[in-house]
């Protein structure tokens, strides 16, 4: 199982081995505590972590890069990278090379949400120029929206309590239950903004998506069935298809007719413009 969703997924195999990694060595570098003295954040955190101070006033941007692959602890990571694994490929196979940069932006927006939010003056981010935002729970929840919105019929199993949910349902519960905690206050506003700024974001990207792709098959569209009199082949050539099928043909003068206005409409519109009725007959002038 593991071995062909990898396959499939070799994006979602690299972010998880990732962040593991940068687990695993963020706890080896890791002071151990001496004496009762309380522990600082180790080396990674007080590189990579994201507060408004370090990565917007003082422009170190790789911050809104970097906290995405760090982790509270055993599991917080587990949530997110189960999260991840659960739904990742669904997303991925939808969007393809573009994936990360999905997975990345819709992070990224938490961060930006989170401080959008600190500057306006609405008095439920207190001390929010200093506080530490880590984790990937923001691109996960733009996953889960993106997973929503591709198969918004799709059954997810809840494990406790164990009842069946459509992925619409669920999706629509867990950002209920972010507005909750933001509305609330208390220690979990800034992860709640976070998730938030991470599910809006794969909203719009999901339609922005949609729109362009919708535009493009549109356009082309209207350019198969436009004029095409500037591209039509001369004369000189309608005349050489005419030597070449008549004396091949045994069909009766109407048929013939038929045949030559349909080449003629070959030759004008393209092969495309034919109808089933105009092909059939063509095979079998074809065949004949």
């Amino acid at each position: 199982m593991f071995k062909g969703r990898f396959d499939e997924s070799p994006v979602i195999k690299w972010l998880l081995l990732t962040n593991i990694a940068v687990f695993i060595l963020d706890i080896m570098l890791t002071p151990e505590p001496a004496l009762g003295v309380e522990v600082g954040p180790s080396s990674f955190f007080e590189f990579g972590a994201f507060t408004i101070r370090d990565g917007i006033l003082k422009g170190q941007i790789w911050r809104l890069i970097s906290f995405q692959f760090l982790h509270a602890d055993f599991f917080h990571l587990l949530f997110n990278l189960y999260a991840l694994f659960m739904f990742g490929p669904i997303v991925e196979r939808h969007f393809k090379r573009s994936f990360l940069t999905f997975y990345l932006v819709t992070g990224l927006c938490g961060a930006l949400l989170f401080s959008l939010l600190a500057v306006v003056p609405l008095g439920i981010l207190p001390e929010a120029l200093d506080t530490r935002l880590i984790g990937a729970s923001a691109g996960v929840f733009g996953v889960l929206i993106g997973v929503a919105m591709i198969a918004p019929t799709g059954i997810v199993r809840l494990l406790f309590p164990p009842v069946p949910l459509t992925m619409r349902t669920f999706a629509l519960g867990l950002i209920g239950i972010q507005v909750l905690l933001l509305l609330g206050g208390g220690n979990g506003v800034g992860g709640a903004i976070g998730h938030l700024g991470g599910a809006l974001m794969g909203y719009l990207f999901f339609r922005v998506t949609f729109l362009r792709r919708f535009l493009e098959s549109r356009a082309r569209v209207s350019g198969s069935k436009g004029p095409r009199k500037q591209a039509a082949p001369s004369k000189q050539k309608k005349r050489v298809y005419e030597k070449k099928l008549k004396p091949r043909t045994k069909f009766s003068s109407s048929k013939s007719k038929e045949v030559d206005r349909i080449l003629d409409k070959i030759n004008e519109e393209g092969l495309h413009s034919l109808t089933e009725q105009e092909r059939k007959h063509l095979q079998d002038a074809g065949k004949k």
